[in-house]
């Protein structure tokens, strides 16, 4: 009965964004056109039922991270990033919007929840970091893995590179050229 029910309020959540040409999420970025895609049409695939609990883990564990360790009047919890990329033509704009989980002076920290111990940062969360760092002009990083069966945390540290930053924008314009725009244009 508790099992059905959490599932079914599991399926329900598995919002699926719409691949609009020229819109961005911070957490399908690669420093890769193709890899760009690939994030982007997994994206729009339903989401398997042990994965979902995975995700709603990862959900708490972020409330409990921004809430508890780091809610002070010094530290901004989930701030809300859109930036406009003008490529081309005036009506040819791309926009790119995410969310940097906590964000420091000098640092931001974002937070990923797997299921088991990670030992190398992924280049897609790396470069979601990178997006964060670039617009929100700040010199450093974390990415910090949160596995959910020990709470067994793995920290990256990153630190900004505007050659990478860059390359990360123009991958994004880039993939706009071959696969985002109205097939018309």
């Amino acid at each position: 009965m508790i099992i059905d029910r959490l599932e079914q309020y599991l399926k329900e959540r598995d919002y699926k964004r719409p691949l609009i040409p020229g819109l961005y999420y911070a957490s399908q970025l690669s420093f890769n056109p193709e890899k760009i895609e690939e994030i982007r049409q997994k994206y729009q695939q339903p989401t398997d039922i042990d994965l979902l609990k995975i995700f709603r883990i990862g959900h708490i564990f972020h409330d409990f991270i921004q809430r508890e360790l780091f809610w002070d009047s010094e530290t901004e919890v989930s701030t809300e990033l859109k930036i406009f990329i003008q490529n081309g033509k005036s009506s040819d704009k791309i926009k790119i919007v995410g969310r940097a989980d906590i964000v420091l002076d000098n640092t931001i920290i974002e937070l990923k929840t797997t299921s088991w111990n990670v030992q190398e940062a992924k280049e897609e969360h790396i470069a979601q970091l990178m997006f964060y760092m670039g617009s929100l002009n700040k010199k450093k990083g974390v990415l910090a893995y949160i596995n959910k069966n020990d709470f067994t945390i793995s920290e990256f540290h990153i630190d900004f590179s505007k050659k990478k930053y860059d390359a990360l924008l123009d991958a994004v314009i880039e993939h706009h050229k071959k696969y985002g725009r109205d097939k018309d244009e």
